[in-house]
C-alpha cells in the first residue's frame, strides 16, 4: 500500500500580545491636567438667553496615564451639580472614548470620536424622558492655561444642532 505525503501543518505562531499602557495619544491632552475655573453658559431652549454659571474642574491622569479623570463641582439650575468624567483613547478602536455621570441626570453618557485639527470631538446618543437625543461635544483652543468646551444637542437625529452649554476653562 502507498502512503500519501502530507503535507506538514505551517507552524502556528502565538499572537502577539497588545500593547499595553498609556496610548501615546493621551499625550494630546495630558496638558489638561490639574484644576480649572469654569465660566460656563447654559440655555436648553435656542431662543432662550444664555444662563451663567461657574464651576471648578480637577482633571488628572489615572491608570498610568491610560485615562483622564475629570472631577466637576458647581452650580447648574440654581442646584449644587457634580460630575465625574473619564476620557481615554482606545487602541483597539483608533477613537476616543468619554463617559459622563452627574448628580442631576443620574446617568451615564458614553460618547466616542476623534482628535482633529486641534479639536477633540465626541458624540453620542442621550436618552431624556420620551426622547433621543444626539449629543456632541467638543474641547478646541486648547493651551496649557485655557480651552474651550462646547456641547450641542440634535432633537432630529442631526440635521439641526443646537448649542446648548459652553464653557471656559482657565488653569489655577
Amino acid at each position: 500500500m502507498l502512503s500519501q505525503a502530507v503535507p506538514a501543518e505551517e507552524p502556528q505562531s502565538a499572537p502577539s500580545a497588545p500593547q499595553v499602557g498609556a496610548p501615546p495619544e493621551m499625550k494630546q491632552i495630558a496638558m489638561l491636567e490639574g484644576t480649572w475655573d469654569l465660566a460656563i453658559q447654559l440655555r436648553m431652549d435656542p431662543k432662550a438667553p444664555w444662563t451663567e454659571t461657574k464651576a471648578v474642574s480637577v482633571n488628572k491622569l489615572i491608570l498610568d496615564g491610560c485615562a483622564m479623570e475629570q472631577t466637576f463641582t458647581g452650580e447648574m439650575l440654581g442646584m449644587p451639580f457634580a460630575g465625574i468624567n473619564f476620557t481615554c483613547y482606545s487602541r483597539g478602536l483608533g477613537k476616543w472614548q468619554n463617559s459622563w455621570i452627574d448628580n442631576l441626570a443620574g446617568a451615564i453618557s458614553l460618547y466616542e470620536g476623534d482628535f482633529v485639527n486641534g479639536k477633540l470631538i465626541v458624540a453620542g446618543v442621550d436618552k431624556m424622558p420620551g426622547m433621543t437625543v444626539l449629543s456632541r461635544s467638543t474641547t478646541f483652543n486648547i493651551t496649557p492655561k485655557r480651552y474651550d468646551w462646547l456641547m450641542e444637542n440634535s432633537f432630529d437625529n442631526g440635521a439641526t444642532w443646537i448649542e446648548t452649554m459652553k464653557a471656559v476653562y482657565t488653569k489655577r
